[in-house]
């Protein structure tokens, strides 16, 4: 008599609704993915956008950034007795 000993693996992937959506979406570019978004706001109640201050340039954006890092250092250095 023979014993034989087998052993299998296997994998699958399952394609859900919420799969294809995810893939779907990234898929998409910056303009259509704010549209489709738009839309969902539109179609269901419970969705509000923010919308987020912008800045026109990039020169303004690290003006910004900049300004409010040497103010919270400003601010560190008076505590701690510095200027």
């Amino acid at each position: 008599m023979e014993m034989i000993l087998q052993q299998k693996q296997e994998l699958s992937l399952l394609m859900t609704t919420e799969l294809r959506q995810a893939i779907e979406l990234l898929q998409l570019l910056t303009y259509d993915l704010v549209q489709y978004v738009r839309e969902q706001e539109l179609e269901n109640p419970l969705i509000e956008l923010k919308e987020a201050e912008r800045y026109d340039t990039f020169h303004e954006r690290s003006r910004a950034a900049v300004s409010g890092y040497g103010g919270r250092s400003a601010g560190l250095d008076k505590r701690a007795g510095r200027e």
